[in-house]
Formats: structure tokens, C-alpha cells, sequence
């Protein structure tokens, strides 16, 4: 999401009420329903991020609290500084999100290590007592 409000905001120079409209038909992006509720605000006349926007990432349950956080900082900031001030913020959230993705990638690798070793100690254990 973030790479493509960062695509819509440099070559295409859309307001953030058009980019949200975009993201709305992106087939990748139709479960985060607050894409919805921004549009429904901003057809209402109120088009920032406010509370039941940010009531919908809080109920989140999937998210940890910090990238609740972080996801709620990035939406405030779209549509309040110039054109580069919003570019500039799309790349330090989408290194902020890349540097957890790899964090948790790696945690994952060493928790399938671990678990692969427990198994084969398990079964060397096994097969000593069968003999």
C-alpha cells in the first residue's frame, strides 16, 4: 500500500482522496476495510484520517501494537505537508515495515532451525531406546 501511494504521489501527483480511490480497486489491498471508511469521511466532506479510521487499525487483531502504530502514523501525515514532505514519509515508513519484514523473516528461519533440531534429537533418542 504504502509503495503505491508513494508510485500515485510521484509520477501521478493525485490528492490523497484520489489515491485512496485507487487503492479501493486494487485487488491486493480490498481486505484493509479503513480504505473504505477514508472514502466514506472524505464523501462526507471530512477528508483526514480521523477516529474511526483509527478506531479500525486498533481493533486490528493480527497487528502488534507497535505496527498499529506506525500504520497509524503514516495515514495521519498523508495530505499534510508538500508533495516531497509526503514522498519523503512514504519511504521512511516502507523502510520502517522492510526492516521489520526481514527481522521477522529471520526470527522464522532460526524458529524452523530450532524445530528441526528438536526432531531430529527426538528421533536419534528413539531410535536408541528401540535398539
Amino acid at each position: 500500500m504504502i509503495d503505491s501511494i508513494e508510485i500515485y504521489l510521484t509520477y501521478e501527483v493525485l490528492s490523497i482522496y484520489e489515491i485512496f480511490i485507487k487503492l479501493k480497486n486494487c485487488e491486493q489491498l480490498h481486505k484493509l476495510g479503513f480504505i473504505d471508511l477514508y472514502i466514506d469521511d472524505c464523501n462526507n466532506n471530512n477528508c483526514i484520517m480521523n477516529t474511526s479510521v483509527l478506531n479500525y487499525i486498533n481493533n486490528w487483531k493480527y497487528v502488534d501494537e507497535q505496527d498499529k502504530e506506525n500504520i497509524k502514523g503514516f495515514l495521519s501525515m498523508l495530505g499534510k505537508s508538500d508533495l516531497h514532505g509526503q514522498i519523503i514519509n512514504c519511504k521512511m515508513y516502507r523502510d520502517l515495515f522492510n526492516r521489520k519484514l526481514e527481522q521477522l523473516e529471520l526470527n522464522e528461519k532460526t524458529k524452523i532451525k530450532s524445530t528441526l533440531s528438536i526432531i531430529i534429537g527426538i528421533g536419534i533418542i528413539i531410535s536408541i531406546v528401540i535398539m
